[in-house]
Protein backbone atom coordinates (compact mmCIF):
# COMPACT_ATOMS: atom_id res chain seq x y z
CA UNK A 1 0.00 0.00 0.00
CA UNK A 2 2.21 2.28 0.48
CA UNK A 3 4.09 2.08 -3.13
CA UNK A 4 0.76 3.38 -4.02
CA UNK A 5 1.26 6.93 -2.74
CA UNK A 6 2.83 8.84 -5.89
CA UNK A 7 6.12 11.52 -5.25
CA UNK A 8 3.95 14.38 -7.20
CA UNK A 9 0.61 14.87 -8.10
CA UNK A 10 -1.00 13.30 -11.05
CA UNK A 11 -1.43 15.46 -13.94
CA UNK A 12 -4.84 13.88 -14.68
CA UNK A 13 -7.21 16.44 -12.51
CA UNK A 14 -9.89 14.65 -10.09
CA UNK A 15 -13.22 14.24 -12.19
CA UNK A 16 -15.83 17.09 -11.50
CA UNK A 17 -18.15 14.80 -11.75
CA UNK A 18 -17.19 11.72 -9.14
CA UNK A 19 -16.19 15.14 -6.95
CA UNK A 20 -19.99 16.04 -7.10
CA UNK A 21 -21.38 12.66 -6.21
CA UNK A 22 -18.78 11.92 -3.17
CA UNK A 23 -19.42 15.19 -1.81
CA UNK A 24 -23.25 15.00 -1.60
CA UNK A 25 -23.85 11.63 -0.88
CA UNK A 26 -23.92 12.35 2.87
CA UNK A 27 -26.80 14.74 2.20
CA UNK A 28 -28.88 12.39 -0.17
CA UNK A 29 -28.68 9.96 2.35
CA UNK A 30 -29.78 12.42 5.07
CA UNK A 31 -32.86 13.88 2.61
CA UNK A 32 -33.56 10.83 0.76
CA UNK A 33 -35.93 9.17 3.56
CA UNK A 34 -37.65 12.65 4.98
CA UNK A 35 -40.69 12.32 2.64
CA UNK A 36 -41.80 9.09 4.33
CA UNK A 37 -40.94 9.84 8.20
CA UNK A 38 -44.63 9.95 8.61
CA UNK A 39 -44.92 6.23 7.44
CA UNK A 40 -41.90 5.16 9.03
CA UNK A 41 -43.80 6.36 12.62
CA UNK A 42 -46.23 4.20 11.24
CA UNK A 43 -43.74 1.19 10.42
CA UNK A 44 -42.43 1.12 13.95
CA UNK A 45 -45.15 2.45 15.91
CA UNK A 46 -43.28 5.55 17.00
CA UNK A 47 -44.04 9.32 17.53
CA UNK A 48 -43.82 12.16 15.16
CA UNK A 49 -40.90 13.72 17.47
CA UNK A 50 -38.76 10.06 17.59
CA UNK A 51 -38.94 10.02 14.19
CA UNK A 52 -37.40 13.11 13.19
CA UNK A 53 -34.69 12.37 15.72
CA UNK A 54 -33.62 10.21 12.81
CA UNK A 55 -32.63 12.84 10.87
CA UNK A 56 -31.01 14.49 14.49
CA UNK A 57 -28.77 11.23 14.64
CA UNK A 58 -27.44 10.76 11.32
CA UNK A 59 -26.08 14.23 11.64
CA UNK A 60 -24.58 13.32 15.16
CA UNK A 61 -22.78 10.23 13.31
CA UNK A 62 -21.93 12.12 9.67
CA UNK A 63 -20.43 14.82 12.67
CA UNK A 64 -18.26 12.28 14.21
CA UNK A 65 -17.13 10.46 10.87
CA UNK A 66 -15.74 13.76 9.90
CA UNK A 67 -12.88 12.89 12.71
CA UNK A 68 -12.69 8.80 10.86
CA UNK A 69 -10.65 9.28 7.95
CA UNK A 70 -7.85 11.89 8.22
CA UNK A 71 -5.51 9.48 9.72
CA UNK A 72 -6.17 6.49 6.57
CA UNK A 73 -6.18 9.27 4.09
CA UNK A 74 -2.83 11.06 5.26
CA UNK A 75 -0.98 7.24 5.49
CA UNK A 76 -2.75 5.14 3.15
CA UNK A 77 -3.94 7.52 0.92
CA UNK A 78 -7.04 9.40 0.31
CA UNK A 79 -8.92 6.80 -2.22
CA UNK A 80 -8.14 4.59 0.62
CA UNK A 81 -10.13 6.49 3.02
CA UNK A 82 -13.04 6.76 0.64
CA UNK A 83 -13.05 3.14 0.23
CA UNK A 84 -13.12 2.44 4.03
CA UNK A 85 -16.04 4.62 4.17
CA UNK A 86 -17.75 2.97 1.27
CA UNK A 87 -17.41 -0.23 2.86
CA UNK A 88 -18.81 0.79 6.54
CA UNK A 89 -22.06 2.39 4.21
CA UNK A 90 -22.63 -1.10 2.73
CA UNK A 91 -23.02 -2.84 6.17
CA UNK A 92 -25.10 0.08 7.44
CA UNK A 93 -27.32 -0.22 4.45
CA UNK A 94 -27.41 -4.27 6.00
CA UNK A 95 -28.80 -3.53 9.25
CA UNK A 96 -31.25 -1.15 8.08
CA UNK A 97 -33.10 -3.47 5.38
CA UNK A 98 -32.83 -6.29 8.21
CA UNK A 99 -34.85 -3.96 10.76
CA UNK A 100 -37.40 -3.22 8.65
CA UNK A 101 -38.26 -6.72 8.65
CA UNK A 102 -37.51 -7.07 11.52
CA UNK A 103 -39.61 -4.12 12.81
CA UNK A 104 -36.80 -2.91 15.17
CA UNK A 105 -36.78 0.73 15.68
CA UNK A 106 -33.67 0.68 17.67
CA UNK A 107 -31.65 -1.55 15.09
CA UNK A 108 -32.71 1.04 11.96
CA UNK A 109 -31.38 3.96 14.16
CA UNK A 110 -28.08 2.37 14.94
CA UNK A 111 -27.87 1.38 11.24
CA UNK A 112 -28.59 4.76 10.04
CA UNK A 113 -26.25 5.81 12.47
CA UNK A 114 -23.67 3.90 10.96
CA UNK A 115 -24.63 4.86 7.46
CA UNK A 116 -24.20 8.15 8.35
CA UNK A 117 -20.38 7.50 9.92
CA UNK A 118 -19.70 5.45 6.30
CA UNK A 119 -21.13 8.21 4.05
CA UNK A 120 -19.38 11.21 5.63
CA UNK A 121 -16.33 10.10 4.31
CA UNK A 122 -17.77 12.02 0.90
CA UNK A 123 -17.51 15.36 2.26
CA UNK A 124 -14.30 15.19 3.95
CA UNK A 125 -12.29 13.59 1.36
CA UNK A 126 -14.02 15.68 -1.48
CA UNK A 127 -12.81 18.87 -0.18
CA UNK A 128 -8.75 17.46 1.15
CA UNK A 129 -8.24 16.12 -2.65
CA UNK A 130 -9.38 19.46 -4.05
CA UNK A 131 -7.27 21.37 -1.72
CA UNK A 132 -4.61 18.68 -2.36
CA UNK A 133 -4.42 19.40 -6.55
CA UNK A 134 -5.87 23.30 -6.95
CA UNK A 135 -4.45 26.43 -6.07
CA UNK A 136 -6.66 28.92 -3.46
CA UNK A 137 -8.26 30.75 -6.25
CA UNK A 138 -8.91 27.80 -8.57
CA UNK A 139 -10.39 25.72 -5.67
CA UNK A 140 -12.63 28.73 -4.85
CA UNK A 141 -14.27 28.11 -8.73
CA UNK A 142 -13.76 24.52 -7.82
CA UNK A 143 -15.79 24.09 -4.79
CA UNK A 144 -18.53 26.73 -6.05
CA UNK A 145 -19.24 23.89 -9.04
CA UNK A 146 -18.89 21.15 -6.84
CA UNK A 147 -21.33 22.34 -4.42
CA UNK A 148 -24.12 22.32 -7.38
CA UNK A 149 -24.48 19.01 -6.12
CA UNK A 150 -25.82 19.61 -2.76
CA UNK A 151 -27.79 21.87 -4.53
CA UNK A 152 -29.62 19.69 -7.13
CA UNK A 153 -28.51 15.90 -6.21
CA UNK A 154 -30.77 16.55 -2.28
CA UNK A 155 -33.74 18.24 -3.76
CA UNK A 156 -33.79 15.26 -6.37
CA UNK A 157 -33.70 12.88 -3.55
CA UNK A 158 -36.17 14.05 -1.60
CA UNK A 159 -37.86 14.33 -5.06
CA UNK A 160 -37.45 10.76 -5.33
CA UNK A 161 -38.07 9.58 -2.00
CA UNK A 162 -41.27 10.88 -2.73
CA UNK A 163 -42.54 8.84 -5.42
CA UNK A 164 -40.97 5.74 -3.69
CA UNK A 165 -42.89 6.29 -0.72
CA UNK A 166 -46.45 6.98 -3.10
CA UNK A 167 -45.62 4.35 -5.28
CA UNK A 168 -43.95 1.52 -3.41
CA UNK A 169 -42.99 2.73 0.24
CA UNK A 170 -40.50 3.93 2.61
CA UNK A 171 -38.61 1.01 2.58
CA UNK A 172 -37.37 1.39 -1.50
CA UNK A 173 -35.28 4.43 0.27
CA UNK A 174 -33.48 2.16 1.81
CA UNK A 175 -32.91 -0.36 -0.92
CA UNK A 176 -32.18 2.71 -3.47
CA UNK A 177 -29.13 4.09 -0.89
CA UNK A 178 -27.43 0.80 -0.71
CA UNK A 179 -27.68 0.32 -5.07
CA UNK A 180 -26.16 4.04 -4.70
CA UNK A 181 -23.26 3.68 -2.66
CA UNK A 182 -22.04 0.56 -4.60
CA UNK A 183 -22.01 2.65 -7.96
CA UNK A 184 -20.41 5.83 -5.73
CA UNK A 185 -17.59 3.17 -4.82
CA UNK A 186 -17.51 2.21 -8.12
CA UNK A 187 -16.62 5.65 -9.45
CA UNK A 188 -14.64 6.66 -7.31
CA UNK A 189 -11.81 4.10 -8.38
CA UNK A 190 -11.56 6.32 -11.76
CA UNK A 191 -10.17 9.47 -9.19
CA UNK A 192 -6.49 10.10 -9.31
CA UNK A 193 -4.74 9.63 -5.65
CA UNK A 194 -3.54 13.30 -4.11
CA UNK A 195 -2.14 11.95 -1.65
CA UNK A 196 2.22 12.69 -2.23
CA UNK A 197 5.44 11.04 -0.47
CA UNK A 198 6.10 14.54 1.05
CA UNK A 199 2.34 14.83 2.67
CA UNK A 200 2.18 11.30 4.30
CA UNK A 201 1.87 10.92 8.05
CA UNK A 202 2.80 8.08 9.99
CA UNK A 203 -0.83 6.87 11.19
CA UNK A 204 -0.10 7.03 15.19
CA UNK A 205 -2.92 8.02 17.46
CA UNK A 206 -1.08 11.47 18.99
CA UNK A 207 0.12 12.49 15.64
CA UNK A 208 -3.75 12.37 15.05
CA UNK A 209 -4.21 14.30 18.07
CA UNK A 210 -1.82 16.80 17.93
CA UNK A 211 -3.54 17.51 14.20
CA UNK A 212 -6.44 17.96 15.67
CA UNK A 213 -5.89 20.10 18.41
CA UNK A 214 -3.73 22.59 15.92
CA UNK A 215 -7.04 23.19 13.73
CA UNK A 216 -8.94 23.64 17.08
CA UNK A 217 -5.95 26.76 17.68
CA UNK A 218 -6.77 28.33 14.40
CA UNK A 219 -9.21 30.71 14.98
CA UNK A 220 -9.71 31.59 11.06
CA UNK A 221 -10.64 28.16 10.55
CA UNK A 222 -13.05 27.56 13.20
CA UNK A 223 -14.97 30.93 12.66
CA UNK A 224 -15.50 30.29 8.67
CA UNK A 225 -16.65 26.60 9.93
CA UNK A 226 -19.46 27.67 11.61
CA UNK A 227 -20.82 30.46 9.02
CA UNK A 228 -20.66 27.06 6.90
CA UNK A 229 -22.18 24.95 9.64
CA UNK A 230 -24.93 27.40 10.74
CA UNK A 231 -25.64 28.13 6.56
CA UNK A 232 -25.78 24.21 5.95
CA UNK A 233 -27.94 23.35 9.01
CA UNK A 234 -30.78 25.36 7.57
CA UNK A 235 -31.24 22.62 5.19
CA UNK A 236 -31.43 20.29 7.40
CA UNK A 237 -33.91 21.62 10.01
CA UNK A 238 -35.79 22.00 6.83
CA UNK A 239 -35.63 18.52 6.26
CA UNK A 240 -37.14 17.81 9.28
CA UNK A 241 -39.61 20.14 9.58
CA UNK A 242 -41.21 20.81 6.59
CA UNK A 243 -42.30 17.31 5.73
CA UNK A 244 -44.46 17.65 8.65
CA UNK A 245 -45.80 21.46 7.63
CA UNK A 246 -46.52 20.83 4.28
CA UNK A 247 -48.63 17.21 4.90
CA UNK A 248 -49.90 17.60 8.47
CA UNK A 249 -50.96 21.46 8.51
CA UNK A 250 -50.97 22.03 4.93
CA UNK A 251 -52.34 18.60 3.85
CA UNK A 252 -50.48 17.86 0.63
CA UNK A 253 -49.28 14.20 -0.72
CA UNK A 254 -45.95 13.07 0.10
CA UNK A 255 -45.08 12.85 -3.78
CA UNK A 256 -46.13 16.23 -4.34
CA UNK A 257 -44.15 17.89 -1.58
CA UNK A 258 -41.10 16.35 -2.95
CA UNK A 259 -41.66 17.93 -6.38
CA UNK A 260 -42.17 21.43 -4.73
CA UNK A 261 -39.43 20.70 -2.81
CA UNK A 262 -37.23 20.58 -5.96
CA UNK A 263 -38.54 24.18 -6.63
CA UNK A 264 -36.77 25.79 -3.65
CA UNK A 265 -33.68 23.50 -3.54
CA UNK A 266 -33.41 24.29 -6.70
CA UNK A 267 -32.42 27.56 -6.83
CA UNK A 268 -29.06 26.34 -5.04
CA UNK A 269 -28.09 25.11 -8.23
CA UNK A 270 -28.53 28.72 -10.20
CA UNK A 271 -26.73 30.48 -6.98
CA UNK A 272 -23.59 27.68 -7.09
CA UNK A 273 -23.39 28.62 -11.00
CA UNK A 274 -24.21 32.44 -10.18
CA UNK A 275 -21.21 32.22 -7.18
CA UNK A 276 -18.81 30.61 -9.42
CA UNK A 277 -18.67 33.17 -11.89
CA UNK A 278 -18.68 35.87 -9.20
CA UNK A 279 -15.50 34.34 -7.56
CA UNK A 280 -13.81 35.34 -10.83
CA UNK A 281 -14.12 39.26 -10.34
CA UNK A 282 -15.41 39.95 -6.79
CA UNK A 283 -13.67 39.25 -3.33
CA UNK A 284 -15.13 35.87 -1.37
CA UNK A 285 -16.32 38.35 1.15
CA UNK A 286 -18.82 40.20 -0.86
CA UNK A 287 -20.19 37.29 -2.43
CA UNK A 288 -21.03 36.02 1.85
CA UNK A 289 -22.54 39.29 2.41
CA UNK A 290 -24.79 38.81 -0.56
CA UNK A 291 -25.74 35.23 0.24
CA UNK A 292 -26.20 36.61 3.61
CA UNK A 293 -28.92 39.43 2.81
CA UNK A 294 -30.69 37.44 0.41
CA UNK A 295 -31.15 34.62 2.68
CA UNK A 296 -32.27 37.02 5.58
CA UNK A 297 -34.87 38.54 3.35
CA UNK A 298 -36.20 34.94 2.43
CA UNK A 299 -36.54 34.12 5.97
CA UNK A 300 -38.58 37.67 6.59
CA UNK A 301 -40.91 36.89 3.66
CA UNK A 302 -41.78 33.42 4.76
CA UNK A 303 -42.37 34.42 8.86
CA UNK A 304 -44.55 37.73 7.35
CA UNK A 305 -46.77 35.25 5.66
CA UNK A 306 -47.19 32.73 8.19
CA UNK A 307 -47.90 35.39 10.87
CA UNK A 308 -50.33 36.87 8.22
CA UNK A 309 -52.07 33.46 8.84
CA UNK A 310 -51.27 32.72 4.94
CA UNK A 311 -50.22 29.18 5.20
CA UNK A 312 -50.30 27.20 1.66
CA UNK A 313 -47.30 25.47 -0.69
CA UNK A 314 -46.11 28.58 -2.25
CA UNK A 315 -45.87 30.47 1.33
CA UNK A 316 -43.62 27.53 2.04
CA UNK A 317 -41.71 27.13 -1.18
CA UNK A 318 -41.31 30.21 -2.36
CA UNK A 319 -39.21 31.43 0.68
CA UNK A 320 -37.50 28.29 0.83
CA UNK A 321 -35.91 29.23 -2.75
CA UNK A 322 -34.77 32.53 -1.65
CA UNK A 323 -33.41 30.90 1.17
CA UNK A 324 -31.86 28.73 -0.47
CA UNK A 325 -30.73 30.80 -3.42
CA UNK A 326 -28.60 32.67 -0.89
CA UNK A 327 -26.48 29.66 1.04
CA UNK A 328 -24.29 28.47 -1.85
CA UNK A 329 -22.55 31.54 -1.68
CA UNK A 330 -22.17 32.09 1.82
CA UNK A 331 -20.72 28.08 2.47
CA UNK A 332 -18.70 27.96 -1.01
CA UNK A 333 -16.47 31.04 0.05
CA UNK A 334 -16.61 30.63 3.84
CA UNK A 335 -15.14 26.74 2.88
CA UNK A 336 -12.23 28.39 1.58
CA UNK A 337 -11.05 31.01 3.93
CA UNK A 338 -11.46 28.89 6.60
CA UNK A 339 -8.53 26.27 4.99
CA UNK A 340 -6.56 29.12 3.47
CA UNK A 341 -4.82 29.63 6.31
CA UNK A 342 -4.18 26.01 7.53
CA UNK A 343 -1.60 23.89 5.76
CA UNK A 344 -2.66 20.35 7.33
CA UNK A 345 -5.57 20.40 4.54
CA UNK A 346 -6.96 16.94 5.50
CA UNK A 347 -7.06 17.69 9.56
CA UNK A 348 -8.17 20.90 8.74
CA UNK A 349 -11.02 19.72 6.42
CA UNK A 350 -11.78 17.42 9.21
CA UNK A 351 -12.54 19.73 11.87
CA UNK A 352 -13.87 22.30 9.40
CA UNK A 353 -16.17 19.16 8.39
CA UNK A 354 -17.01 18.46 12.30
CA UNK A 355 -17.91 21.78 12.74
CA UNK A 356 -20.31 21.82 10.04
CA UNK A 357 -22.64 19.13 10.25
CA UNK A 358 -21.95 18.93 14.31
CA UNK A 359 -23.72 22.62 13.98
CA UNK A 360 -26.64 20.82 11.43
CA UNK A 361 -27.08 18.04 14.55
CA UNK A 362 -27.44 21.04 16.92
CA UNK A 363 -30.08 23.32 15.58
CA UNK A 364 -32.19 20.16 14.29
CA UNK A 365 -31.68 18.41 18.10
CA UNK A 366 -33.03 21.99 19.57
CA UNK A 367 -35.62 22.00 16.80
CA UNK A 368 -36.96 19.22 17.72
CA UNK A 369 -37.03 20.41 21.50
CA UNK A 370 -39.56 23.13 20.26
CA UNK A 371 -42.47 22.15 22.09
CA UNK A 372 -45.12 23.92 19.53
CA UNK A 373 -45.62 22.58 16.13
CA UNK A 374 -46.80 25.72 14.58
CA UNK A 375 -45.54 27.09 10.97
CA UNK A 376 -44.13 29.86 12.42
CA UNK A 377 -41.92 28.12 14.57
CA UNK A 378 -39.53 27.35 11.18
CA UNK A 379 -39.00 31.11 9.92
CA UNK A 380 -37.70 31.96 13.49
CA UNK A 381 -35.85 29.14 14.21
CA UNK A 382 -33.86 30.09 10.71
CA UNK A 383 -33.79 33.73 11.06
CA UNK A 384 -31.88 32.24 14.62
CA UNK A 385 -29.60 30.48 12.94
CA UNK A 386 -28.72 33.41 10.52
CA UNK A 387 -27.83 35.63 12.95
CA UNK A 388 -25.54 33.08 14.74
CA UNK A 389 -23.97 33.14 11.41
CA UNK A 390 -23.50 36.59 11.07
CA UNK A 391 -21.67 37.18 13.60
CA UNK A 392 -19.43 33.75 12.99
CA UNK A 393 -18.93 36.06 10.22
CA UNK A 394 -17.81 39.18 11.33
CA UNK A 395 -15.47 37.40 13.99
CA UNK A 396 -14.16 35.11 11.30
CA UNK A 397 -13.55 38.25 8.73
CA UNK A 398 -11.58 40.24 11.97
CA UNK A 399 -9.78 37.24 12.29
CA UNK A 400 -8.74 36.89 9.00
CA UNK A 401 -7.38 40.35 8.46
CA UNK A 402 -5.94 40.04 11.64
CA UNK A 403 -3.75 36.87 9.99
CA UNK A 404 -2.96 39.19 7.09
CA UNK A 405 -1.85 41.81 8.93
CA UNK A 406 0.76 39.76 10.79
CA UNK A 407 2.39 38.35 7.74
Amino acid sequence: MHRRIPETLSEKSPSLIILILLISFPPVCTVLISPGLPQISDHFHISNSQTQQLITLFLLGYAFGQLCYPSIANYYGRKAAIFTGMIVFIISCVLCILSIFLHHFALFSIGRFIMAIGSSVGMNITYTIINDYYPVQRARTIISYVLVSIAVLPAAAVAIGGLLVTRLGWEYCIYLLSIYGIFIMILCTGLPETLTKAKQKPMKFWTTIHGYLGALKNLNLIYFSLVYGFCCSIIYVVAAAAPFIAMDIIGIKAQVYGLYLILSYGTQLLSSFLSGYLSKHYKGFTIINLGLTISIFGCILMWALFYFNYIGIFSLILPLAIIMFGLPMIYSNATIYALSKHDDKANGSSIMSFIVIFGSFFATYLYGLVPSSAALVLPSFIFGILIIAIISYFMGYKEYHRFEESL
